[in-house]
């Protein structure tokens, strides 16, 4: 990563802290590959293993198909439909989490850009993916987003994930 090594990419998980799964990628060699996995297992990461640059495409599938097989089955899960009310108190309770996702330019490798995606850290759910809570806020929000909007011609943009927390100030709706 530009910037920062992989011993500082495994604090500043640990820091958040991180919960997923972690593929350690370098073009270092293997020694200390082998030091900074036993870093992030150390702090309790769920590190699937590492690869060396250049990235082989079916070791990368291998690890991936590894987290596949221990990520528990929500087949069996049926769908939670959260009501108005629920979400209003999520919003307000700062329980909406926005995790980061690089853009990276797959010619240069360089990062271009940052997607944010929204996750509801739930007390009683864990964490609950926005397809089960976006149509409340989106519901509300919308109407006022074309009301404001000063012409018909006119084209309004919206970005969920920046509008859910400028709503942390907005009154629910009654």
């Amino acid at each position: 990563m530009p910037g920062m090594d992989g011993v500082e990419f495994v604090r500043r998980l640990v820091d958040i802290p991180y919960s997923g799964a972690v593929v350690l990628v370098s073009g270092e060699g293997e020694r200390i590959l082998d030091t900074v996995e036993r870093l992030a297992r150390a702090h309790r990461l769920n590190v699937l293993g590492h690869l060396n640059k250049p990235v082989q495409i079916e070791m990368l599938e291998a690890l991936i198909e590894i987290w596949r097989d221990n990520v528990p089955k929500s087949a069996d899960k049926v769908p939670h439909s959260y009501g108005a009310e629920e979400v209003w108190c999520a919003i307000a309770g700062g329980e909406l989490v926005n995790y980061y996702q690089p853009k990276v330019d797959v010619v240069n490798g360089h990062v271009v850009g940052v997607e944010t995606l929204v996750r509801w850290r739930h007390p009683d759910d864990g964490l609950v993916f926005p397809d089960q809570f976006i149509s409340v806020p989106m519901q509300y929000m919308v109407p006022r987003l074309c009301a404001a909007t000063p012409s018909p011609n006119s084209t309004a943009r919206v970005n969920s994930s920046t509008a859910l927390g400028s709503l942390r100030s907005t009154p629910s709706p009654s």
